[in-house]
């Protein structure tokens, strides 16, 4: 190998590196295997009894920030954007500055938001931030997108179960089993807690490292309020599994889907809608009721219809779940040569 060859192979490795720890959150293991489900009461259209877990899985430590998925739009929207990755609700925070702002065909976290969540990512996006950390293709992985004239649109993507499960490397959003148990069980006595802290201590929001407060309203005050609404990921500490903010902050997709309830419409009949389930509270929850475990949900209503598919909200983000801790050499090589096509430019 040449001298120039050698110094622009250690050169991509560097990046590579640099690379990942940007475009992800650090991956936790959540093992003891094949505990059993928690049987909480049931509140509306909530999965129950949930919590139960077969296998060992990675789950990432905190919730996908703005620097991750900056970092993701610039290795894969590409020039134009064919998939919309990015959509024009990134530019808008609940009140305040904007978390992502796009510059030509590239993207910049404002001043202040790097470590904090990510928010206004819409179910499709963030399965193809999935797919595109599985096998560095936003179309390719755990997900199979149907086009819009598909009859099964409205049921989402395709589910490849055989990819999540095989012995390739592979990232998927969390199902609702995985996020439950990362949350509410306690990983030193091998018990479900009350709250989504993994804690049966009733939560505050005061941002103190014990891991038993969160990001929600207490008496109707936001712990930190505007600009940012959101707290840095990890101000509050951690979970016996070493995750923080599995309850506040904002609340993440899953991949439970349900009919929501029956709607007024304006031409007086019914509808009801179908979509995936959001979990966890967020900044905007009024109570830390929203962290217990029979009060522990979200589903997409009749008002928002079927924009889960391609629009998010201000308190919604997400967290992922893999069966590897760190992304693939694949995906790392790609974005090392986006990242060395940009120096050169």
């Amino acid at each position: 190998m040449s001298k120039r060859l050698l110094m622009l192979a250690l050169v991509i490795v560097g990046v590579a590196m640099s690379a990942s720890a940007a475009l992800t959150p650090t991956m936790v293991l959540i093992d003891q295997a094949g505990n059993a489900d928690d049987v909480a009461p049931l509140y509306g259209y909530m999965k129950v009894p949930m919590g139960g877990v077969a296998y060992d899985y990675y789950i990432s430590k905190t919730e996908v920030t703005v620097a991750n998925f900056t970092e993701y739009l610039n290795a894969a929207a590409g020039v134009g954007d064919v998939h919309g990755l990015y959509t024009a609700d990134m530019l808008y925070s609940a009140s305040g500055p904007q978390q992502i702002a796009k510059v030509g065909d590239s993207y910049v976290a404002n001043a202040g938001w790097d470590n904090r969540a990510a928010a206004y990512i819409s179910f499709l996006g963030a399965a193809r931030y999935c797919n595109y950390l599985t096998s560095g293709n936003t179309e390719v992985g755990v997900y199979t997108f149907r086009e819009t004239t598909d009859p099964g649109y409205i049921l989402g993507p395709i589910i490849n179960e055989s990819v999540k499960t095989g012995s390739a490397p592979a990232y998927w959003i969390p199902t609702v089993d995985e996020l439950y148990k990362a949350s509410f069980y306690n990983a030193d006595t091998g018990a479900y807690e009350t709250y989504a802290t993994g804690s049966s201590v009733v939560p505050g929001n005061v941002p103190d490292g014990t891991g038993l407060n969160a990001n929600i309203k207490v008496g109707g005050v936001e712990a930190i309020g505007s600009p940012y609404h959101l707290t840095e990921v990890g101000a509050y500490g951690e979970n016996t599994w070493g995750l923080s903010d599995t309850g506040g902050n904002v609340q993440e997709w899953t991949q439970e889907f349900v009919w929501g309830p029956w709607i007024a419409q304006a031409d007086g009949t019914t509808a009801h809608y179908y979509g995936p389930m959001f979990h966890g509270a967020s900044f905007y929850s009024s109570s830390p009721a929203f962290m217990q475990d029979d009060f522990w949900t979200g589903y997409v209503s009749g008002g928002e219809k079927a924009q889960w598919q391609t629009h998010g909200w201000f308190d919604n983000g997400m967290r992922i779940a893999s069966n590897v801790p760190e992304p693939t050499t694949m995906v790392l090589f790609g974005m090392s040569a986006v990242a060395l096509i940009r120096r050169k430019k």
